[in-house]
């Protein structure tokens, strides 16, 4: 906005020379939601006597201190569809569809427009999804979101923006508690990815001994899977006792791309039963 305005030259050619008057009318974008309401702003400060607003050589609206009504055109003429401020010029454009996008210029007091507005509607964006390729040290997260021209990424640890782009590379650090958020926005909506912490990623083996006290800090978690694996030990004809067998469970992640998902399985055997945790 401040390079606008009236730029005055002389030109000189074969028939003399003549003064020239250039105006110089710099644009910026202004970004709704569909079917919300949308502000087009003047930005001025003078008091005002005559506005017009214009979408490319079409009137949309009108006012005049003399006549004291609003006159609407187009997309403005029916059902209440627009509402011109005559104290701010602000001209508010109700149920934003597709088919307002342009640019609009307003001609304040009879003055040529030095700013013109490009309308431009956005759908809301979409709850993004987080695919994962680990191993034991590194993750490589990529958010996948309903991309338009306008959407962008970024990412969150711990609620804290630390990165731009759709993909994000983790390293393991032993906070397992720690947290990261894909962040799918335009400029008008945001939606945030489910949140996934580091034991996600980084699932510790969990052991647990059949003949004794579990000894891992999740043992509430465990001990279904005890029942599930022993159950299917005595169906096989093996019979636990304390004294004549030991055994231990293992617990490990069991797909990649399902980190919530476990198998167990009796050490030195072939008994395992797969379970969400």
């Amino acid at each position: 906005m401040s390079h606008s305005g009236q730029y005055s030259a002389r030109v000189a050619n074969t028939d003399g020379v003549r003064p020239v008057t250039v105006t110089l009318c710099v644009t910026k974008p202004v970004y709704g939601l569909l079917g919300a309401d949308v502000e087009l702003d003047p930005d001025v400060s003078e008091t005002l006597f005559d506005i017009s607003w214009q979408r490319g050589r079409y009137f949309v609206a009108m006012w005049n201190r003399d006549i004291a009504e609003h006159d609407y055109y187009g997309r403005c003429e029916t059902g209440e569809q627009c509402d011109l401020n005559n104290s701010t010029g602000v001209l508010v454009m109700k149920g934003l569809k597709a088919e307002d996008e342009g640019r609009y210029l307003a001609k304040i007091n009879r003055k040529t427009p030095l700013m013109g507005l490009d309308l431009i509607p956005l759908k809301p964006v979409s709850k993004p999804n987080v695919t994962t390729s680990c191993n034991e040290t590194q993750c490589i997260l990529t958010c996948v979101g309903e991309e338009t021209k306008h959407t962008k990424y970024s990412w969150k640890e711990n609620n804290e923006t630390v990165k731009e782009g759709n993909t994000l590379t983790v390293e393991k650090s032993g906070e397992q508690s720690k947290s990261y958020t894909c962040v799918f926005s335009n400029p008008k909506s945001e939606e945030h990815s489910d949140p996934l912490t580091e034991m996600d990623l980084f699932p510790a083996h969990v052991c647990f001994k059949l003949q004794g006290s579990p000894t891992c800090s999740r043992a509430a978690a465990v001990l279904p899977l005890v029942a599930l694996v022993a159950a299917a030990a005595l169906a096989a004809g093996i019979y636990f006792r304390r004294k004549l067998f030991s055994a231990v469970l293992v617990l490990y992640p069991w797909r990649n791309d399902s980190p919530g998902q476990w198998r167990a399985c009796l050490q030195a055997s072939n008994m395992c039963s797969d379970t969400d945790w």
